[in-house]
Parts: C-alpha cells; sequence; structure tokens
C-alpha cells in the first residue's frame, strides 16, 4: 500500500524503484531504484523512509531528496512492511528470520529464526513484537532482545499480519480461522471459522 507523509505519497513498484509523487499533483519528486521488486510498504519515520526489497536490502532514504542513507543485507528477499519503533525497526524476511535494526545506522540488533519465510508484518505493542511465519505459528518476540515469549501452533501457513487490539492479538489464517489470542500468554480465549482461506490482515476498531 502506498504511504503519504508531508505531501507525498511514497510506493514500491514491480519494476523496482520506489518513488515519491506530490500528492496534489502526481508530479515525481523522486525516485529511488532498488535492486529487485518492492511490495513492502514504505514507512516514514524522522524524515527518512524505510522500506524492504525483493533484492534481499533494507532501506533508508532521506524523504525531501530520495538520497540513501545507508542500505543493510540480510538473508532473502523482504516483502513484509516494517513496524519501527523509538530506536527500532521490525520486519520479517525470506530467510526465515525476523530482524531487528537500529533507524540511525541500519545496524542489526538482533535476529530470531523461524522454520519458514516471514512475509507477515509485525506488529508491536508495549515490549513485545507479534508476528507470523508461513511455519504455521504466531510468535511473540521479547522487543529488545528477541527471545520467544511464546510461540502458538496453527493448522497451516500464516501470510497475513497480527492486529492488536487491547490485550488481545488477531489474525487470519489459510487454515479458515481467525484467531483471537492473548498478548501476554498466546492461549487462545477464541477462533472463528470463517470458512475460506484468510490472508488479509485483521483492522480492529474502537468501541469494542
Amino acid at each position: 500500500a502506498p504511504s503519504l507523509a508531508d505531501g507525498k505519497i511514497l510506493f514500491g513498484c514491480d519494476s523496482g524503484p520506489v518513488r515519491a509523487l506530490e500528492l496534489k499533483t502526481g508530479r515525481k519528486i523522486w525516485e529511488l531504484a532498488a535492486g529487485a521488486e518492492v511490495w513492502a510498504s514504505p514507512v516514514v519515520q524522522g524524515g527518512k523512509v524505510f522500506f524492504g526489497s525483493a533484492d534481499g536490502n533494507f532501506y533508508s532514504v532521506d524523504l525531501e531528496t530520495g538520497k540513501r542513507e545507508w542500505k543493510r543485507p540480510v538473508g532473502s528477499r523482504i516483502y513484509s512492511t516494517a513496524c519501527i519503533t523509538p530506536g527500532r525497526i521490525y520486519f520479517g524476511c525470506g530467510d526465515n528470520r525476523v530482524y531487528c535494526l537500529e533507524p540511525s545506522s541500519g545496524r542489526v540488533l538482533w535476529s530470531t529464526a523461524t522454520d519458514n519465510v516471514v512475509d507477515s508484518s509485525p506488529a508491536v505493542t508495549g515490549d513485545t513484537v507479534l508476528v507470523c511465519s508461513e511455519d504455521f505459528a504466531v510468535y511473540a518476540l521479547d522487543a529488545a532482545s528477541g527471545s520467544v515469549r511464546w510461540k502458538f501452533e496453527t493448522g497451516m501457513g500464516i501470510s497475513s499480519s497480527p492486529a492488536v487490539g487491547g490485550d488481545t492479538v488477531f489474525i487470519g489464517i489459510k487454515d479458515h480461522f481467525l484467531y483471537c489470542l492473548d498478548v501476554s500468554t498466546g492461549s487462545p480465549p477464541w477462533k472463528a471459522d470463517m470458512l475460506t482461506s484468510v490472508p488479509a490482515p485483521p483492522v480492529v476498531g474502537g468501541g469494542g
């Protein structure tokens, strides 16, 4: 999905570049070429644009000029949209790992292995990172260290991203179920049969 920031619309392309257009006119402001398609949404924080590419690199780009600040190679293609908190960038990777980088430098602070690709986009609540893997599992990771707090096994692979609402997290699964899990323990208060695969991420509304 495109991102909006400071009067600009930012998006990646199958042909490789990330583009910034003027929101009111569509005029191209800048373009930065990555080495392969960019399916992850750009994320803007602190005047920088952050995104991963299928070329196996994660990028930081200046929002105003499009100049690359840094590029961090990882083990495989990145389709996961990053989640950014103060001092941390979290994303999944095709090398089966979840990464945490330092935004100012791109330095890898930690990475945690799963048993299959991680195309799901992480969600962060408090000091917990929630992310799904195609290894059929939902993971809760310690945001500071990457250690696994709990792991919830489902019936099929998961490309959907988690959505957090209060003390619960919601995930759609290819096994036809929408799961509600406790953020602290991973226990499922309920699951609902959708009668079909649920690849899209849920959205949590207010007033619940």
